[in-house]
């Protein structure tokens, strides 16, 4: 198995032919290594109201909201050969991984900052901002996200 970033893609290589899951929305997670990944709706902030994409991420923290990590790739255009430098290939290059959170039946939503991860989880927003503040975390850190997330879900 191996996780296509460029093509948003879980492949499943047998022998010499390489098959991709037709229906991902089918399929509860997928295991690759140490690596959890799952496949749900997301919208790229909170207040957003159309249907949004699908794509697979990163299963950081589950529970009755789960802590998700996108990774984020972008091509760089080939280079031609210039005087005294030889010609680039076109190449991936690895753009910062992006958070959501899916609290339970709901998408995904992405945390831009504190306020979109308050808004998300305000059914106990006093809590967690208290629990922020008290322990120094902020929203930009996947360690002090999966602090945040596993103290509301323990809650």
């Amino acid at each position: 198995l191996r996780y296509d970033i460029y093509g948003n893609q879980i492949h499943i290589k047998e022998k010499d032919q390489i098959y991709a899951i037709v229906h991902p929305e089918k399929v509860a997670s997928i295991i690759i290594d140490t690596l959890r990944f799952i496949y749900c709706n997301y919208r790229k902030s909170p207040g957003e109201e159309t249907s949004g994409e699908d794509s697979y991420f990163i299963l950081r923290t589950d529970g009755k909201c789960k802590l998700l990590i996108k990774k984020n790739i972008r091509i760089q255009d080939a280079e031609l050969p210039k005087l005294y430098q030889d010609a680039k290939p076109a190449k991936f290059i690895h753009t910062g991984d992006t958070y959501y959170l899916k609290p339970e039946n709901k998408p995904a939503l992405r945390i831009n900052n504190k306020k979109d991860l308050l808004s998300i989880l305000a059914d106990k927003k006093d809590e967690i901002a208290s629990f922020i503040i008290s322990n120094k975390l902020g929203v930009k850190e996947v360690d002090d996200l999966v602090k945040i997330v596993s103290f509301y879900n323990h809650q």
